[in-house]
């Protein structure tokens, strides 16, 4: 609503208008690109999947701080309900003051064995907190999530699939979009493929993003004070030691 005020003052009535037709319009139009694009066959990817000689272990690292329940638990089940498997969830929660996001993790904690948590007593903001969550991750890989994201349900099972070919592959990463409160996918991002010019301009790789372990273990993670753009800072010092990177374009 205050961007709402804030354009009809900057720009007028008519214009204010027009951008907000134009969305609806793009959003409709984005539905039917989903329907006309992604076909998903679930039975084929669990036959795939059966066909794997390759079944990397993915730790998916999660900083949790003050996220509403719903959320929350959105973010979880999304993991959960993964084609692929084999995964790892390591969250850590960073001293919320919300004392039901604790409850809700040990909750999930307790009825499924592949998730664990780091209680943090000392609240560290987002650097640290991804580092405890690190510090408990044993997967081949790190798969970089908030604690407000959904991964779609072939996530994990379209990173496995592109290492059956290619297992020197360090960086992997995915087109994203948003989701509304009412559940409603938003806002795409379809994303260029990997150009290290580009990417001294600004981070488009983002969520979901993919590492290697090893390699963030060798740069030392996440660095305090960087907040904000920890992510981007990450990349930069990943980069440096690779360029085996690879855009999966979904």
């Amino acid at each position: 609503m205050k961007q709402s005020i804030f354009y009809i003052k900057r720009y007028g009535v008519f214009a204010t208008c027009k951008k907000i037709i134009g969305k609806i319009n793009f959003s409709k139009r984005y539905k039917k690109w989903i329907i006309n694009h992604e076909k998903i066959d679930k039975e084929q990817i669990l036959h795939d999947i059966e066909s794997f000689s390759y079944l990397p272990t993915f730790s998916i690292c999660i900083p949790v701080y003050n996220v509403e329940e719903k959320w929350l638990r959105k973010c979880i089940q999304s993991i959960q309900k993964q084609w692929y498997t084999n995964w790892q969830l390591c969250m850590a929660d960073d001293c919320s003051t919300d004392e039901n996001v604790r409850t809700v993790l040990k909750e999930y904690a307790q009825v499924d064995n592949r998730i664990n948590i780091v209680y943090r007593y000392k609240n560290g903001h987002i650097s640290e907190a991804t580092n405890s969550a690190l510090q408990i991750a044993t997967g081949e890989f790190i798969v970089l999530v908030d604690n407000d994201d959904e991964l779609a349900l072939n996530a994990l099972y379209e990173v496995a699939k592109i290492l059956q070919d290619h297992r020197d592959l360090d960086v992997i990463y995915s087109d994203e979009d948003k989701i509304d409160e009412n559940g409603n996918r938003t806002n795409p991002y379809f994303k260029p493929d990997y150009c290290p010019d580009t990417l001294l301009s600004y981070n488009y790789i983002s969520h979901m993003g993919v590492y290697r372990r090893t390699l963030i273990e060798q740069i030392g993670g996440f660095r305090k004070g960087v907040e904000g753009s920890q992510d981007y800072d990450l990349l930069l010092r990943v980069i440096e030691l690779t360029e085996n990177i690879y855009h999966i374009p979904k």
